[in-house]
């Protein structure tokens, strides 16, 4: 066997990837796995075995956690292994396609180079995959060649919307003519439908318009069927709804300062609700040769199937040429209908804040930005595949985006959808010593003292891929309000030694309802430690709970202006003011999208009731000096939900001016009505006596906030 993935296998923290062809055995219920002992460093010690079967749908783990040698432990080079039954993970079962590829009888048609293919139905995709690896390539797409691969893949449905099919450009002959390929998917006691997509065109770099990879739609569909007499029934299908070929105008402004055009190859990626280009490379400008330099527009016409409403574009570059910084202004992506604007004026190079790619989002784009989901909040049954490409890895072994092991899927499955949730604040407590933490999947359970609990609650790690020795994670979940609470349950699925976890703690926090609970543990979770129990049932510490003013619920809406440089790199903080009294500050950190010129940023979170809102302070918090550390704002739409979303109250307040070091980095802003602030700006004068006796100076910098009468404690 030859590993996918190193050329060393199975070296220190290797995870080898293989592929094998047996006969069907079914589920497995058990591994043997062992070595022969030979070289000079023969003792392995084997972390755990997954196995990937795409016709079941199924990933089975085996843990294992023990050395195989004949020096160590029990001096053992074969074990025998068992199914980690919770830690299964379960997805569509893939289905054979057959790709049939008909390379062009034109001269030269043929090509060396390493052809990928990825195939999209309305809601999936199968994700990209190469169509033959470098050992089996010998004598395929050659002149006139017909080429035909079966694939295991994912099941995209019914309809095949588009394809999306491609080259490395690597080879002595990399140019290829391609006329068409033919798709049907092998089922079996079905009729069998083949769809047909034309191309005849180069993928060449010096061919055609120099792209190296086509989107093609079907032409039609051949369906064949078998009538009751056993005769083949020949057939054409229309596809309703089908997408249509588009060409998008991209227009690329760079920047207005000394250095900062760039020689570096750039690649864009743009989305829409009916799907995205792929990675395209800019390659040929039609406005100058030397593109991407200072004060250019360069102009490149894209082709690929309908987009739909365009929403974000990924940008970057390769870091390649002598001088590869680059200052980007702005991208706008035209179609037959409308123009959108993507504002960047951000540098992509190393040598600034080391980010050589940007996610951009159309000026008027109110969706979300996070990076786990790009679909906008506006479309409704759209293109899944969008955010399935979003997540996935490269460099996972196998793609994990689709995918849920079996507790997660029994959770989601038994949650009630209709019942109202409320948020809770879970913050988990891992013990001290240096093998306390665990990287297994943690599940809690919420049971109230009117005995109603929740499903069983994946706590999954966002920005970690384990529970750290002496480290509080914190969790935030939107759960059916159960009353106080009386009990969790909380358990691992970990096998192994390493898996072993110490808990010390839990706290859970009711923000709106003024509540939080603590639970005790100071015990091993372990199959290998403690009383060998991976589960535990924590009463809650009476004495230690404790009540608080209870938070309410705010959604907040930032308009920032569509100026010239009126975005930042900063985090903003916010604070209220109200009638009867103040906030805590609220931080929003700085992500992709948020606070760029024209960006409509939405937001929603938990803060005290101060009453009737009379101003918002806004602080933005440099993280770089030499980052963009002004910013224009517009104004704030604030949103108070009282008595769980029963009467809501909405708050502007209107600045329509910059945030920077000379407004000391914030910004009272009143509130407005009618475009009108109901409390205006005026200078106080305030003066310090420091008293007359010894030590009584000081250097640091003072505060002063000034409350009116009413407002003093």
């Amino acid at each position: 066997m030859t590993s996918k993935t190193h050329n060393d296998p199975f070296g220190r923290g290797h995870t080898d990837v293989f592929k094998i062809e047996a006969m069907d055995i079914g589920e497995p219920t058990k591994i043997k796995i062992g070595h022969d002992d030979a070289g000079f460093r023969s003792d392995w010690l084997l972390e755990r075995v997954k196995i990937d079967v795409p016709k079941f749908g199924r990933t089975w783990v085996f843990p294992c956690g023990k050395w195989l040698s004949k020096s160590k432990v029990d001096c053992q080079l074969e074990v025998e292994l068992y199914p980690q039954k919770k830690a299964t993970e379960v997805y569509t079962p893939y289905v054979p396609y057959e790709i049939k590829v008909f390379t062009s009888k034109v001269s030269g048609a043929g090509t060396d180079a390493n052809i990928h293919i990825e195939i999209y139905g309305v809601e999936k995709t199968t994700g990209q995959i190469m169509l033959c690896g470098k050992t089996d390539r010998k004598g395929k797409f050659q002149t006139g060649s017909v080429d035909t691969f079966v694939h295991e893949l994912e099941d995209v449905g019914k309809d095949i919307e588009k394809i999306r099919i491609g080259h490395d450009n690597r080879g002595f002959g990399a140019a290829w003519h391609l006329d068409h390929v033919e798709i049907r998917r092998l089922d079996k006691n079905q009729k069998v439908e083949t769809f047909i997509f034309p191309c005849r065109r180069w993928l060449a770099k010096n061919e055609d318009d120099g792209s190296i990879v086509r989107e093609l739609v079907p032409e039609k569909v051949i369906v064949e069927k078998l009538d009751k007499s056993g005769h083949l029934q020949v057939r054409e299908r229309i596809i309703q709804d089908h997408l249509e070929m588009k060409q998008y105008i991209v227009d690329v402004y760079t920047g207005d300062k000394f250095g900062c055009g760039t020689g570096a190859n750039v690649y864009c990626t743009i989305y829409g609700d009916k799907g995205d280009t792929g990675e395209r490379e800019l390659a040929h400008s039609e406005t100058h040769k030397d593109k991407f330099e200072r004060e250019h527009l360069d102009r490149f016409k894209l082709e690929c199937a309908d987009l739909g409403n365009i929403y974000k574009l990924k940008i970057r570059h390769d870091n390649g040429g002598l001088s590869p910084d680059w200052l980007l202004s702005k991208v706008e992506v035209r179609d037959d209908i409308r123009t959108y604007v993507f504002y960047c004026e951000q540098w992509l190079a190393k040598r600034k804040d080391s980010k050589l790619e940007r996610t951009l989002y159309e000026k008027d784009y109110q969706g979300s930005m996070s990076n786990l989901g790009s679909i906008p909040r506006s479309v409704t049954g759209s293109r899944a595949s969008l955010a399935l490409n979003e997540s996935d890895s490269k460099n996972e072994p196998f793609r994990r985006a689709r995918r849920k092991n079996i507790i997660s899927s029994i959770a989601e499955e038994t949650r009630d959808t209709t019942e109202e949730r409320i948020p809770n604040t879970v913050k988990v407590k891992t013990g001290e010593k240096s093998d306390a933490g665990t990287s297994a999947n943690v599940f809690i359970r919420l049971i109230g003292r009117k005995g109603r609990q929740t499903g069983l609650i994946p706590l999954e790690l966002m920005q970690r891929r384990y529970f750290e020795p002496g480290k509080v994670e914190t969790f935030s979940l939107q759960e059916p309000d159960i009353g106080d609470l009386e009990i969790v349950e909380i358990e691992h699925d970990g096998e192994t030694l390493a898996d072993s976890w110490f808990l010390d703690d839990i706290t859970i926090e009711m923000p709106t309802k003024g509540r939080a609970f603590y639970f005790a543990c100071n015990e091993w979770l372990s199959k290998h430690k403690g009383d060998g129990r991976t589960k535990r049932i924590l009463k809650v510490q009476d004495s230690n709970q404790s009540s608080f003013e209870p938070l309410i619920q705010y959604k907040i809406t930032i308009y920032t202006g569509d100026i010239e440089h009126a975005g930042c790199d900063c985090d903003a903080s916010l604070k209220l003011f109200g009638a009867t009294r103040s906030s805590s500050e609220h931080v929003i950190k700085k992500e992709e999208g948020n606070f760029e010129r024209g960006a409509i940023n939405p937001f929603r979170f938990e803060l005290d009731d101060v009453g009737k809102l009379i101003k918002l302070r806004v602080t933005i918090i440099p993280k770089h000096k030499k980052g963009r550390n002004r910013w224009y704002l517009e104004k704030i739409e604030l949103i108070k939900c009282t008595k769980q979303n029963e009467r809501q109250e909405t708050y502007f307040f209107g600045l329509n001016d910059w945030i920077s070091s000379e407004t000391d980095y914030h910004r009272d802003i009143p509130l407005t009505k009618d475009g009108k602030a109901l409390l205006n700006n005026t200078n106080y004068r305030v003066t310090t006596k420091t008293s007359n006796i010894d030590d009584a100076g000081c250097d640091s910098n003072r505060v002063q906030d000034l409350l009116p009468r009413d407002l003093l404690p």
